[in-house]
């Protein structure tokens, strides 16, 4: 799995998933905060090839998303069928019951924005798949509880343990919503200026952007602590600006995602903020793991006007991602 700047829906960059064989597994997981039962999924899709994945398996399928419960069950599988490139939904594995197909491929070499309504029940099951704004695929009555299940905790792309596959797909403008994405890109803003705040000591850089910038290029990933900030006297922040993302419209929600680790000395409580107007506002306080690992806080109201942030608003001098110690 790489992030790659080729076939971008939106931005510069988005995730490809490569299998080279058919026995290899190549999926991520994404935990949702809450267990569902009624569920949107948007993406952007482009693929490169598939691979068939059992010959025993009629239809075949490459899988590229999965759902499953608080569990651990495998609710549903949405994939690929080999020969005709139309999405296949099954209850379960990809040789499990077929409960759809939808009505156009996703052509090889053509990007294409997915998306996906579920609603997991016994007898009233529903999955809807739009391609491209057009509803290609609309099943009500379903039993979509496979084993029991009864909800949607953990969302996986690409191969997983249970139906290994092949494939090459480039992924972008993940988003999982309680309404039609309708199109919604995900946009990155990097690090790329100080910030109101440099109370915070730097380790590593000769500015404090510099040192909490690692992924701002592709494939880049944490450096650990040869370029950081650190502290520990409560109420201390650091701030940092950020690039634009230079479009117009609403935005659905901005996540804050910082890498970070609990040093053991002194306080051992922090939290993001956002800081817009003028003012800031802290997100809520949370305690480190003693190594690296990744934070994250989502916002779907501007705290400043009580409604959503427009994209001016985000790209607007003052606004600042930052940290406190709590």
């Amino acid at each position: 799995m790489q992030y790659v700047s080729t076939h971008p829906r939106t931005g510069s960059g988005c995730l490809r998933i490569f299998n080279s064989s058919p026995n290899i597994s190549r999926y991520i997981t994404k935990t949702l905060p809450s267990a569902y039962t009624d569920l949107y999924i948007g993406f952007g899709l482009w693929i490169a090839s598939t691979t068939p994945l059992d010959a025993n398996l009629t239809p075949v399928s490459v899988p590229i998303l999965t759902l499953r419960s608080t569990t651990a069950v495998q609710q549903l599988t949405v994939g690929l069928n080999e020969s005709t490139n139309t999405i296949m939904v099954h209850r379960g594995t990809n040789g499990g019951t077929l409960l759809g197909s939808t009505s156009l491929p996703v052509t090889v070499g053509t990007l294409h924005y997915i998306e996906l309504h579920v609603v997991i029940s016994d007898t009233d099951g529903v999955v809807q798949i739009r391609q491209n704004g057009t509803l290609t695929l609309d099943l009500s009555a379903q039993d979509t509880n496979n084993a029991g299940g009864g909800d949607i905790k953990s969302v996986q792309l690409g191969t997983p343990p249970s139906c290994n596959g092949a494939i090459d797909a480039f992924f972008d403008d993940f988003i999982v919503a309680d309404a039609w994405p309708n199109g919604a890109g995900v946009h990155k803003k990097d690090p790329n200026a100080d910030g109101t705040y440099s109370q915070w000591t730097s380790t590593g850089g000769a500015v404090d952007y510099t040192e909490v910038d690692d992924v701002a290029s592709y494939g880049g990933l944490p450096d650990g602590e040869t370029t950081a900030l650190s502290h520990q006297t409560v109420g201390e922040r650091t701030s940092v600006g950020l690039s634009t993302i230079g479009v117009a419209g609403t935005v659905l929600g901005i996540t804050l995602l910082s890498n970070v680790k609990n040093s053991a000395a002194g306080a051992d409580q922090m939290a993001q903020f956002i800081r817009l107007g003028g003012a800031d506002y802290d997100q809520a306080s949370f305690t480190p793991a003693t190594v690296d690992g990744w934070h994250m806080d989502t916002a779907s109201i501007n705290p400043a006007t009580g409604v959503a942030f427009t994209t001016a608003e985000i790209d607007a001098a003052g606004f600042e991602l930052g940290w406190v110690v709590k």
